[in-house]
């Protein structure tokens, strides 16, 4: 079933495994890229679909601690629940990630935020690493 842009599921994969590909000559950097993959294929492709449009639209943008934030203050109580869906997800996958590399959860998040991005459609707000909203 295509997902964003209509980019399928296999091909989504694809690019998640390249990018790990990316981190093999380091093990540590290759371990916290398998956070990644859950990451990704988190959402049901409806869910999915929820998320990108809500991100296009400005009303979620990602932060550049590697979580969603509500940028609409009316957002919609759907919106809102899915924010802290995902938000819930991906903290309980920094952890896990953290604990296995002795790191701080926080310093998973910021790692995978750019790869976030990449994946973001177009249209997306996000902090850059100073703080600063910008749109992709």
């Amino acid at each position: 079933m295509p997902g964003r842009e209509g980019i399928d599921m296999k091909t989504r994969k694809g690019r998640v495994m390249g990018f790990l590909a990316k981190f093999a000559a380091n093990g540590r950097r290759l371990s916290l890229a398998l956070a990644v993959l859950p990451l990704v294929l988190l959402a049901s492709p409806a869910g999915a679909d929820q998320l990108d449009s809500l991100r296009a639209a400005g009303v979620i943008g990602e932060a550049n601690n590697g979580l969603l934030v509500l940028r609409d203050s009316g957002a919609s109580s759907d919106a809102r629940a899915l924010v802290d869906k995902v938000n819930g997800q991906r903290r309980a996958i920094y952890q896990k990630r953290a604990n296995e590399q002795g790191v701080p959860a926080d310093q998973v998040g910021q790692l995978y935020t750019p790869y976030i991005l990449k994946e973001a459609p177009p249209g997306t707000w996000y902090q850059d690493p100073s703080g600063n909203w910008q749109r992709k």
